[in-house]
């Protein structure tokens, strides 16, 4: 996978797109990529600079949570 390095296989790969169609992304070939399918609803709305800002702030979170309880 593009974002997560999951092994991709027939049965979990999708495209995606880099920008995404909401965005004003296109549908040309330097806008996709292959990703893994546990990913693909995230990406379809977020550029891969959210997905990363979204996963820190989830680990910045639950890394608090755990501290205190």
């Amino acid at each position: 996978c593009a974002l997560t390095g999951f092994e991709l296989t027939p049965e979990t790969v999708t495209i995606a797109h880099k920008i995404p169609l909401k965005k004003g992304g296109k549908h040309i070939r330097s806008n996709v990529y292959l990703v893994h399918e546990s990913v693909a609803k995230l990406v379809r709305d977020h550029s891969a600079d959210e997905v990363l800002a979204i996963c820190k702030a989830v680990l910045s979170y639950t890394a608090k949570e755990n501290m205190n309880g």
